[in-house]
């Protein structure tokens, strides 16, 4: 009796037991099917999405520090004891205004001197002001040489007369060497007359020189914004005070080696030095577009473009450097930060792309899941640019990466239950509605990579 009641014990559990597996397949639509060892395995309940073919903006990661167009240190031209300074770190100055001046008493002293010291040679040309050039200045007209020039024609018309009276033999001939002696002292006085003038000439062309220095020096005292050297049609004229060094009342020197001033910055538009890695070296030219960001800014993006590529690249870090010219005319960035972008150097339209959940990583191998014959395949593949969403209605895959690999456009890829499958796993494909987006639509690209999408 005891043993019958054993045995129904144990028939109603394994009833149980087969009831609870069917009841279980039949909630889940799981089927199971032989295995090629013959043995049964389970279907794999998955989801699909299609591989979609959009368009792709090809680009080039770089980093670097936002800069001036022009950093321009400002020293003073001439030393002396600072009366006023003008303008404060931070301000905005244009090119001809006073950043600060020097005393000027002691350079207008010599101003005064310049000034009375050609005075003085210009007396002796009786002129009283400078000639424009050597041709405005009749030599033959001074004063000496007109004094000159008289004593030297009287001398000949005297030597002409003896000459007749000693053909005649009427004066004797101690007479007539006197007539020749003076004829040879004036014409020697009329040619040193002529030197004289010259020579006196280029002494006011000095002491003319002399003066202008001096004035120049005088102006010195004002220390003024310097004109940018730009390229015409830029309308550069601005800058920013970036650094003060001195203050009233400190003498400044101008020796060689002493800090400047001022530190004058251009701060439109700024220049972005940047380190690209060599293996992009082909990829880069002249004017291609540039979007980059900084951290003060956050995600506002901004445009420039390249305008200078180095040839070279630096043997320590693999690197060469580019220049890009960013407009800043609001004046947003500020020269000195960091600042990371994209070179936007081509487009492909026709790269396949899926949603961030079908890429498998594992071991270092990564792959997406495709259904062949009713089981999964495993596909390797190399991600590549990571993407948004493509339409508003994208089954919720809020990140896309493009993929490189034996994909087509419109083959369907595992988003879910990738982790149970293997190659020719069994697959059930879990009823969903087809996401296809518009093929017209082209997404902006995030920067990024695949390994940050995975993350």
């Amino acid at each position: 009796m005891l043993g019958r009641r054993r045995h129904l014990i144990f028939g109603a559990i394994v009833l149980l037991l087969v009831g609870g597996s069917w009841t279980l397949w039949a909630s889940n639509g799981e089927k199971v099917s032989p295995s090629p060892t013959g043995k049964e395995t389970r279907a794999v309940t998955i989801t699909l999405a299609p591989v979609v073919e959009r368009s792709v903006v090809r680009k080039v990661p770089i980093v670097g520090t936002l800069y001036g167009k022009e950093e321009i240190p400002v020293s003073s031209e001439v030393g002396g004891r600072i009366i006023r300074i003008h303008h404060e770190v931070g301000e905005t100055v244009h090119s001809g205004d006073i950043l600060m001046e020097i005393d000027p008493r002691e350079f207008e002293l010599a101003v005064n001197e310049a000034r009375r010291a050609l005075e003085w040679e210009l007396a002796k040309l009786g002129l009283k002001d400078p000639p424009a050039n050597d041709k405005d200045v009749a030599v033959e007209k001074l004063p000496g040489v007109v004094r000159a020039r008289s004593q030297f024609e009287l001398s000949e018309q005297v030597h002409k007369r003896t000459s007749q009276l000693k053909a005649q033999k009427t004066i004797s001939q101690d007479e007539w060497e006197k007539a020749e002696a003076e004829l040879k002292l004036t014409q020697a006085a009329y040619e040193q007359s002529l030197f004289d003038a010259q020579t006196i000439l280029a002494a006011v062309r000095q002491k003319q020189a002399m003066l202008e220095s001096a004035l120049e020096r005088l102006s010195d005292t004002k220390m003024k914004v310097p004109t940018p050297s730009v390229p015409s049609g830029e309308g550069v004229d601005s800058f920013v005070i970036a650094d003060r060094n001195v203050t009233e009342g400190e003498i400044v020197s101008t020796a060689r080696g002493s800090e400047p001033a001022f530190r004058l910055v251009i701060c439109d538009p700024l220049k972005l030095e940047a380190a690209v890695a060599e293996r992009f070296a082909v990829e880069l030219r002249k004017e291609q577009k540039v979007r980059i960001k900084t951290e003060a800014t956050g995600e506002k993006v901004f445009e420039g473009e390249i305008t200078r590529i180095y040839p070279t690249v630096d043997r320590t870090s693999r690197t060469f450097q580019v220049e890009v010219l960013v407009p800043n005319k609001n004046r947003i960035l500020t020269p000195g930060s960091f600042a990371r972008g994209n070179v936007i150097t081509r487009s492909d339209e026709h790269a396949k792309t899926v949603p961030a959940e079908a890429i498998v990583r594992f071991a270092g191998v990564v792959k997406v899941f495709t259904v062949r014959d009713g089981a999964s395949y495993s596909v390797p593949v190399k991600p590549g640019e990571r993407l948004e969403p493509i339409a508003a209605e994208n089954g919720g895959h809020a990140v896309w990466f493009e993929v490189t690999g034996d994909l087509q456009a419109g083959d369907q890829v595992v988003i879910t239950g990738q982790s149970q499958l293997a190659d020719r796993t069994p697959i059930t494909v879990r009823e969903t509605t087809p996401v296809q987006p518009a093929a017209d639509s082209t997404p902006p690209v995030k920067v990024g990579s695949a390994q940050e999408g995975s993350r």
